[in-house]
């Protein structure tokens, strides 16, 4: 209960979503789901993590491999989520769905921030780190411009 006149009962306001929660996950467990990207989608998702795979091992070897990797699958993941909540909203019971055009390109952007922020964050660090981000030339000392590949490109 929120101390504040008029203000909302936090109380009752997690309960109401936690019962959402509740259906929506009573709902996906009825009608399990298979998640797809579309053909032009997956091009763009290989294109974009080999292009940045191979900058990424040229510029720091194998050991940073694994992050990139990993920003891969997560993206995927992010894309499989947004795509069975629309599914939830839209009461859709086939079990193979696609990822609309509107959830990639958010989790795009997305993935465009998560794979962007650290290297911003480390200009803040020690030297050693911050060796890691200049020599990865993502961060220009006199520019705001950077060199990871846009994740907002257009899709051939």
């Amino acid at each position: 209960m929120s101390p504040q006149q008029g203000s909302v009962n936090l109380t009752e306001y997690f309960r109401e979503r936690s019962q959402e929660v509740v259906e929506m996950h009573n709902f996906l467990a009825a009608h399990p789901t298979e998640c797809h990207f579309t053909r032009k989608q997956w091009s763009h998702h290989f294109q974009i993590f080999q292009r940045l795979l191979k900058e990424t091992y040229l510029l720091n070897g194998d050991d940073a491999l694994a992050s990139v990797f990993r920003m891969g699958v997560i993206f995927f993941r992010m894309a499989m989520t947004f795509s069975a909540l629309r599914k939830y909203e839209r009461g859709d019971t086939s079990s193979v769905i696609y990822c609309s055009e509107t959830n990639y390109k958010t989790v795009n952007r997305l993935a465009n921030i998560f794979i962007r922020t650290p290297f911003f964050c480390s200009k803040s660090c020690p030297r050693a780190v911050r060796q890691l981000s200049t020599s990865y030339q993502i961060i220009s000392e006199n520019s705001s411009k950077t060199y990871l590949p846009n994740f907002e490109e257009k899709m051939p």
